[in-house]
């Protein structure tokens, strides 16, 4: 018996044409439902992850520690605090969020103004202008060996110097160029770290 070699290429030619067929529009249709699923944003997966953070240090806080564990988790709690101002001004495109830290506190600010919002895990309270969060009592804050400072963010999550504009365009804001270094100091012990010029990374 021959071999219909014709028929075998007929066949071959027109199954890899069925088969490609069906594979694009298995695809198209893996593609048009990914498009239509919502997703959370990385800014707003950060956001929930720092404000979890911020609630799980304000539990330990709540528990019985010694001086240095008091000193790290306020250590911790500001610079969970500095993250969330540096999102919410990454996040949004003519807000800049910082937080002024002011000897025993700090406070979250907008446009170097006061922000009539709490920090997450806390409680603005009554004073003028509010303060946002308060430490044990006999602990000192400084900024760059300062007290009554501003840390802030532009819209690229770079820390800024601050000035006397209100509610300042990106264009008027002059960046810092060298390490802000903040120190904390309670029960004879001291903790520092440093926000990074240009990224705002602390370290």
């Amino acid at each position: 018996m021959g071999v219909d070699y014709a028929g075998i290429h007929f066949l071959k030619e027109n199954l890899s044409t069925m088969s490609g067929r069906k594979l694009n529009v298995g695809w198209g249709r893996r593609f048009s439902n990914a498009r239509s699923r919502k997703a959370f944003t990385l800014v707003e997966m950060i956001s929930v992850l720092i404000i979890v953070s911020v609630v799980g240090l304000i539990a330990l806080k709540s528990s019985p520690q010694t001086g240095y564990a008091i000193l790290q988790s306020e250590t911790d709690l500001l610079k969970a605090h500095l993250r969330y101002s540096q999102l919410r001004s990454i996040a949004q495109e003519h807000d800049f969020w910082g937080l002024r830290v002011n000897g025993a506190n700090w406070s979250l600010y907008k446009n170097q103004c006061y922000a009539d919002q709490d920090l997450p895990g806390e409680k603005n309270t009554t004073a003028n202008p509010p303060i946002g969060h308060t430490c044990p009592t006999g602990m000192a804050i400084k900024v760059d060996n300062a007290t009554g400072r501003y840390v802030s963010f532009n819209n690229w999550g770079e820390p800024y110097k601050p000035n006397n504009i209100n509610s300042p365009t990106l264009a008027q804001l002059e960046v810092w160029t060298a390490d802000i270094v903040i120190t904390l100091t309670y029960a004879g012990a001291s903790k520092s770290f440093t926000v990074t010029p240009y990224t705002g990374y602390l370290r």
